[in-house]
């Protein structure tokens, strides 16, 4: 073994200060005089090192429903101890009070919310020492701080900072603390605090940010409204905000165009339509599927919304039996500026007619609302007026099913004519809607109308 001198090693005793790891050794002491020189018996220092951390975990972002990991490296003597913790709620406040250059107490500013033990309290700056406190909590909240020692020489308030509420996460005692399947309720504050036989060690806190993609909590609801009236389509959303808006609008009919191969010698060479389909505002994708052979390809025609024809742009080769051909069903139109939450439709007319949709976007993902149908309502149709035998007047109108008109009266139609509501009434099940009014015998003039509100 090679052995090191120790420069100003020369006294009877070896003072060792700052011990460090490299200090760890075996050592011994050479004395001698003026007659010989003996040799001492070979100690050990063993130096013990406190848990500390080399590395401190870091922040990070997770999808719901992915996976996070939280990670430190300590180091220290063995054996190494992990507790991961999860701070909750909201960490309490306190202004201090001194007098005469000490801490002679603290106002609660704000008590905080979910403590479950007693946190530490801490007092520092202000230019004085040695001022120490604890903290009374009841039902999860600060409610004192008590002074322990007032300290002295205080020149201006003192920091009194309050350890925020935090919980130990059962089963979590690794380096690694794995968050599997991340909801919401994992959202957080996390650190780990280190420990051996020999001290503690508290890392960093760091945050665990679960991001939320788009969900739909409220879809748009279908409607009937009559002509010249306005429609609005809404929609709620939930997840990470910002959102952005799209709505779509399809055809009230909208059908899938169908047709059948015309085969010939292994060939494509035509196709009949047999259902034009309806609603298409664009050129719908044609595809050739199966029948044994390759190759072939066609186009669609369209005219007033339905397909009239296929041309075959390729007949391809080797088709042994009749192939498919898939036509894509109508698109949705896209609505230029209905980017909101809310889709207003003003002065409606039957070409508004039809079903609405909305994609909604944040930055996580996507989501397609259910489609809500306009239903555009037909104003009355046939009025009767029938004069009763005990004066009374019945007016009958046919209208929309199941839907609400108005009758209104006046005495006269000149300008401005003054018209009063009489009933508001849904009509039945066949557009139906009768009512007598037993009041027109007090009228030497009555006009009627029906509207739609």
């Amino acid at each position: 073994m090679n052995w090191a001198v120790i420069s100003n090693g020369t006294n009877c005793s070896l003072p060792l200060s700052a011990v460090a790891p490299q200090s760890e050794g075996s050592y011994f002491v050479v004395i001698t005089n003026a007659y010989a020189s003996v040799t001492s018996s070979v100690v050990t220092l063993t130096v013990n090192i406190p848990a500390y951390i080399t590395s401190q975990p870091q922040a990070q972002s997770v999808l719901q429903g992915g996976s996070g990991n939280l990670t430190v490296v300590a180091t220290g003597t063995s054996s190494l101890g992990y507790q991961w913790y999860q701070q909750l709620d909201t960490v309490a406040t306190t202004t201090p009070i001194i007098g005469d250059g000490f801490v002679i107490g603290a106002t609660v500013v704000n008590g905080g919310a979910g403590y479950r033990t007693t946190p530490n309290v801490s007092i520092s700056g202000g230019g004085g020492f040695g001022a120490s406190a604890s903290a009374s909590i009841n039902s999860g909240v600060v409610t004192a701080i008590n002074i322990i020692n007032p300290g002295l020489d205080y020149t201006s308030l003192p920091t009194i900072s309050i350890d925020p509420p935090s919980a130990p996460l059962n089963g979590q005692t690794n380096a690694n603390l794995n968050i599997t399947s991340a909801t919401t309720n994992d959202a957080g504050n996390y650190f780990v605090v280190v420990t051996n036989n020999y001290g503690a060690a508290t890392s960093s806190v760091v945050a665990l940010t679960v991001n939320v993609p788009v969900y739909i909590i409220t879809q748009p609801q279908s409607q009937t409204v009559f002509p010249g009236s306005s429609a609005s389509f809404s929609v709620t959303a939930g997840g990470n905000a910002p959102f952005s808006y799209q709505w779509y609008s399809l055809p009230v009919t909208n059908t899938t165009a169908t047709a059948t191969v015309l085969l010939l010698n292994g060939f494509v060479y035509g196709a009949t339509i047999t259902s034009g389909g309806a609603g298409y505002v664009s050129i719908p994708n044609v595809q050739v599927l199966g029948g044994g052979g390759s190759g072939a390809s066609a186009t669609a025609v369209v005219s007033n919304g339905t397909v009239v024809a296929l041309n075959v742009a390729n007949p391809g080769s080797g088709y042994t039996g009749i192939p498919l051909i898939q036509i894509d069903p109508p698109t949705a139109v896209t609505l230029t500026g209905g980017t909101n939450q809310v889709c207003n439709i003003a002065d409606v007319t039957t070409n508004n007619a039809g079903g609405y949709f909305v994609v909604v976007t944040n930055n996580y993902g996507s989501v397609t609302s259910t489609t809500a149908n306009l239903v555009i309502g037909l104003s009355p149709q046939k009025f009767r007026i029938t004069l009763a035998s005990n004066q009374s007047v019945q007016l009958t109108f046919t209208g929309m099913a199941n839907s609400a008109y108005v009758l209104q009266s006046a005495t006269n139609l000149n300008p401005l004519v003054v018209w009063q509501t009489l009933i508001t009434n849904m009509s039945d099940s066949d557009g139906n809607w009768t009512f007598v009014d037993t009041n027109a015998m007090n009228y030497a003039v009555r006009f009627y109308r029906v509207v739609a509100p």
